[in-house]
């Protein structure tokens, strides 16, 4: 099937389609072949005056893609290997993910939406956005580390099911949800002061929770690590604190009293705990440090507090 004139809003998803040919070399409104047999974009427009979804086709590089979208470009699902001949200009969500991507050379520099490029092959973050004003979804693919990771995101950071070793190269601040989760992580040093969202730390090798953030705005997830100690752990998690399958971590509720780690809700191997449970025997030890600090027969550091 082949595209005739049509200069409008064009929506030819799952419509068998082989060829761009015959379509405008501007469209005043946005181009869906989603869902096709393409394998080139010859005859694409070369400005869009809407958004471009070509997602789920049999594309292995962008040459001929338009210059120009003023809106979301979705390419997600094909076959493409590198970002040569991409758009000049995005001006909102761009999603590349399940692809065969090994580089993210020629991205656009700022984007002013969502960036997915999960599951790709990617084995570093060179050539990535400098900023991004949505979230950005690196899951799944080969990541050893986050350097050259944009330090400005506006939403969440998903980092999960990498290779990540270390988080040399994170953010220092992150206005959404972290997930470090399926990672092979032994440290969690890099990590900003504070998350703005919930933090997932689940299914690695942390021993220590040293380099944990100050505050997590959410909920924190450390199921399926090593830790013998809630030492270092945030003070203060504004949602669930998680710690299942954590075998050599003892006296859960002794712990969270003794670090000082208040959350609405714990979740550990020893059962569950409500903190208005815990709550009069929490505000009582931080008393009792407190005036121990006070008589300076102890420093903060013997109980794992800073105040």
């Amino acid at each position: 099937m082949k595209v005739k004139d049509i200069k409008d809003k064009i929506n030819l998803s799952k419509k068998n389609i082989t060829s761009l040919e015959g379509i405008e070399e501007s469209i005043e409104g946005d181009l869906n072949v989603s869902t096709n047999e393409l394998t080139s974009l010859k005859y694409c427009p070369k400005i869009l005056r809407g958004s471009l979804n070509v997602s789920t086709n049999e594309l292995t590089s962008l040459k001929y893609c338009s210059e120009e979208i003023n809106g979301d470009f979705y390419a997600y699902d094909n076959k493409i290997t590198t970002l040569k001949y991409f758009p000049k200009k995005v001006e909102k969500t761009i999603l590349l993910n399940d692809n065969k991507l090994v580089s993210l050379k020629g991205i656009i520099k700022k984007i002013k939406g969502n960036f997915s490029c999960s599951n790709n092959q990617l084995e570093n973050l060179k050539y990535s956005p400098k900023e991004i004003e949505g979230y950005f979804n690196i899951s799944f693919n080969k990541l050893k580390n986050l350097e050259d990771c944009p330090q400005k995101i506006n939403g969440f950071l998903d980092c999960s099911s990498n290779e990540l070793e270390s988080l040399k190269g994170c953010p220092e601040e992150i206005n959404g949800s972290l997930y470090l989760n399926n990672n092979k992580l032994t440290s969690l040093k890099g990590l900003p002061n504070i998350v703005n969202g919930s933090l997932y730390c689940s299914f690695n090798k942390l021993e220590s929770l040293k380099g944990c953030p100050e505050e997590v705005k959410g909920n924190l997830f450390l199921n399926n690590n090593q830790l013998t100690t809630l030492e270092y752990c945030p003070k203060i998690i504004d949602g669930i604190l998680e710690f299942k399958n954590n075998p050599n971590l003892k006296n859960a509720r002794e712990q969270i009293i003794k670090y000082g780690i208040k959350a609405k809700y714990y979740y550990t191997d020893e059962g569950f705990i409500n903190f208005e449970d815990i709550e009069k025997e929490f505000l009582r030890e931080k008393i009792l440090i407190s005036k121990m600090l006070k008589n300076k027969k102890f420093s903060g550091k013997d109980f794992g507090l800073v105040f």
